[in-house]
């Protein structure tokens, strides 16, 4: 009897709908295998469950053209260890996408067999452009806006494809992953002009020219994380981390000189991963001395992401992921959900300038660290604009929502210099004076909805006053704490604080 006969699925009764029962990913790639499991199927779904094993089935694969018979027997047996997890957590059929190491290798399809055979797990082998597209729908999955072009980097392989206006192009892949350059034993000069060789023949190249590269893999997340430390960059997200293409090119040519030694004490990971870093910092290179794009930027979005994105319909798919994240973890999380547009639509004429998805996604957030001390909210805070289920969110917008919570709950001193340092001085403000809007409508009505349409708060025609009108069935509100954030909101729009009942 196999470990999977001895576990076999929950028999429990499942009343939500399809989009609301978790759903699995397990990615078998060249050097790792992953499991993930998504909350549901939605825009922008939580992490349930998240774990990696590095295997290294493609080890070796450059001078055998086989899979690691050591890497076979460890992915088997962590395989087993998944398709157990994903039935205990109510996911009946995982989706299972096996990777470059798997397609190209002569017992790929073997070992695909077995995999089912000995573990009820009904692999997807994905050829190269398809898993380009994957990838790329991955990245809009994270960002939707994202424009130019996605580069995967696998153990055994480098996919680019071109993206923008809410779609993919057609896919190109290449046999650049670095345990196939580690294999190749060249020396630095002949391995560039080998990369090189095949970098030229990829159509999408010509298309990097002043754009974007969206950077997805575990190598080349490691190399993020190394610059962000290089910088001394505040916000730890690698999720749409920025870097110049000068900046990029610098980390990644000091980074190709080091021994993965060097390299522990700037980025947590495995040693077999870091021994990865110095290939994939050759690859990204040389991808942007002769790509010439205006920036990169880090994806933590990828295939498993593209694998759920292709589920989603079509309105979905269209759903604004921050906006979604927001409503998710309001839900989950805030006392009298629903407020929170309430309080949107409240605050919209205090402040007109302001990204109208900015004060949305804020105000559903605005509730959302009630359980927490009161000396630790402001953690809270800041800890729930790193978690990596809140995505469609730049860093320096990442850094104004928190600024704008910190300052709703009136914490987080040393958080708000660091935050600060993101942001132009005006948007750092109008994140204060937003934070202050938020105290006085949350104080005003209790964080309870119905009152907020009654009481209207706006800036009086005569430019001197910022005026709060209660309806006459509210005028009970009326008291110390109201009035004192009242008058603090007037001080930050530079106004008089003045507060009338209106007839009704």
């Amino acid at each position: 009897m196999t470990p999977t006969d001895a576990a076999p699925p929950l028999s429990r009764e499942d009343s939500r709908n399809p989009s609301e029962r978790p759903f699995g990913v397990i990615d078998i790639g060249s050097n790792s295998i992953r499991l993930v499991v998504f909350a549901g199927s939605t825009r922008s779904p939580a992490y349930m469950f998240n774990e990696k094993v590095l295997c290294g089935l493609g080890r070796g694969l450059q001078e055998t053209g086989v899979l690691n018979p050591e890497g076979k027997e460890s992915a088997l047996v962590n395989l087993r260890r998944f398709a157990s997890i994903a039935r205990a957590m109510g996911v009946e059929n995982p989706t299972v996408a096996a990777t470059a190491a798997v397609r190209d290798a002569s017992d790929g399809r073997e070992f695909a067999a077995r995999m089912e055979a000995e573990t009820g797990l009904v692999p997807r082998i994905v050829s190269g452009p398809e898993e380009g597209r994957l990838s790329a729908l991955g990245v809009l999955m994270g960002a939707p806006d994202a424009e130019g072009v996605a580069a995967d980097l696998g153990g055994a392989s480098l996919e680019l494809i071109a993206i923008g206006g809410g779609g993919v192009g057609e896919g190109w892949t290449g046999p650049l992953g670095p345990l196939r350059l580690e294999a190749l034993k060249l020396k630095p000069a002949a391995l560039d002009d080998w990369i090189d060789e095949r970098l030229r023949t990829a159509p999408q190249l010509p298309q990097i020219s002043g754009k974007t590269i969206y950077c997805v893999g575990g190598a080349w997340r490691a190399l993020a994380r190394i610059d962000m430390t290089r910088r001394a960059y505040p916000l730890h997200v690698l999720h749409e981390y920025d870097m110049s293409p000068e900046q990029a090119l610098d980390t990644a040519l000091w980074a190709a000189r080091q021994a993965p030694a060097a390299l522990k004490p700037m980025v947590d990971s495995s040693s077999t991963r870091l021994a990865t870093v110095p290939f994939a910092a050759r690859v990204l290179s040389r991808l942007i001395v002769l790509g010439q794009p205006a920036r990169l930027r880090v994806s933590a979005t990828g295939l498993r992401e593209g694998l759920l994105f292709e589920t989603l319909s079509e309105e979905e798919r269209r759903r604004d992921p921050l906006l979604e994240a927001a409503a998710a973890i309001e839900r989950e999380t805030a006392r009298f959900p629903g407020f929170g547009d309430e309080l949107g639509d409240w605050l919209a004429p205090l402040y007109p300038a302001l990204s109208p998805r900015l004060l949305r996604a804020a105000s559903r957030l605005s509730d959302t660290a009630w359980r927490a001390h009161p000396d630790y909210r402001a953690e809270a805070c800041f800890e729930l604009m790193t978690r990596p289920d809140v995505n469609g969110a730049s860093h320096q917008e990442r850094a104004f929502l928190t600024l704008t919570l910190l300052h709703r709950h009136k914490g987080g001193n040393g958080r708000l210099a660091m935050l600060r340092g993101l942001l132009s001085p005006e948007a750092a403000a109008e994140a204060e004076t937003l934070g202050k809007g938020m105290r006085l409508g949350a104080v005003l009505a209790a964080s309870t909805p119905g009152v907020l349409p009654l009481c209207p708060v706006d800036l009086h025609p005569d430019g001197e006053r910022l005026r709060l009108r209660l309806h006459p069935s509210c005028a009970g509100l009326r008291g110390e704490a109201v009035e004192k954030r009242l008058s603090t909101l007037a001080s930050a729009f530079r106004r008089k604080a003045f507060l009338e009942i209106f007839e009704s």
